[in-house]
């Protein structure tokens, strides 16, 4: 009896192993096989997205510009609260815009600007020495005959003016706001031309009633004497 059921038991192995059917049975090897075939999936579809995204074009290249905080009439001289930095796509950025909102602060608009509009070098008016100016003072041209006087004179130094008719100072402690290219060029104590010469000076509303008359209608214009440096 031992014997037939050793017998059996010799049987059944060898059946089992000329079916060649894994331990686990068949259901755990058809799950292995789909396994494989989901990692197969999963790397070719890594590589095919790795080739797409190298063929793809990146972000495009963005610089930085100033645009205008709000909308700004012509004339308007522009402080930090009327500008922004915005950045821009550079294969459309303006050759002329302005790129550092520093260099913008204290320019004025020649023309009319809207709100977000990018600030070019043509919509700003080039700077002059009436930035200078302030609130209380009127830019004046005063003529001068003495061009040696001129060429002592230089954007910023304060002068007085005096009548040469009555030899009283008319404007004191004035503000140079610029100089006459002739005479600027003319340079010595003595220059040569017959264009009119002269100067701008900031001067307060009060005096201008008495610089004007004296430098364009008074006998013998008006005279400098320029102040020491910082001198008011």
């Amino acid at each position: 009896m031992a014997m037939g059921w050793a017998g059996l038991g010799r049987k059944g192995g060898s059946k089992r192993a000329r079916t060649g059917v894994p331990r686990g049975g068949r259901k755990g090897a058809w799950r292995r096989a789909q396994l494989r075939r989901v990692g197969a999936a999963a790397l070719g579809g890594c590589a095919v997205w790795a080739a797409v995204a190298a063929m793809s074009p990146g972000e495009p290249a963005r610089e930085q510009a100033v645009a205008a905080a709000a909308d700004l009439p012509a004339g308007h001289r522009l402080a930090t609260a009327d500008v922004k930095l915005v950045a821009i796509d550079a294969a459309s950025a303006p050759a002329s815009r302005v790129a550092d909102g520093s260099a913008a602060v204290g320019q004025v608009l020649a023309y009319p600007v809207e709100s977000g509009e990018l600030l070019t070098a043509p919509r700003l008016r080039p700077s002059s020495g009436l930035s200078e100016l302030s609130k209380s003072e009127r830019a004046v041209h005063v003529p001068v005959a003495d061009r040696g006087a001129l060429a002592l004179v230089r954007p910023g130094d304060r002068v007085d003016v005096v009548s040469v008719a009555t030899g009283q100072t008319v404007g004191a402690g004035l503000l140079v706001l610029s100089v006459d290219q002739a005479a600027a060029a003319a340079g010595g104590l003595s220059g040569g031309g017959d264009s009119p010469t002269g100067l701008v000076l900031a001067v307060p509303p009060a005096e201008v009633s008495k610089i004007v008359p004296a430098a364009v209608g008074g006998e013998g214009g008006v005279h400098l004497a320029v102040r020491p440096d910082g001198g008011a």
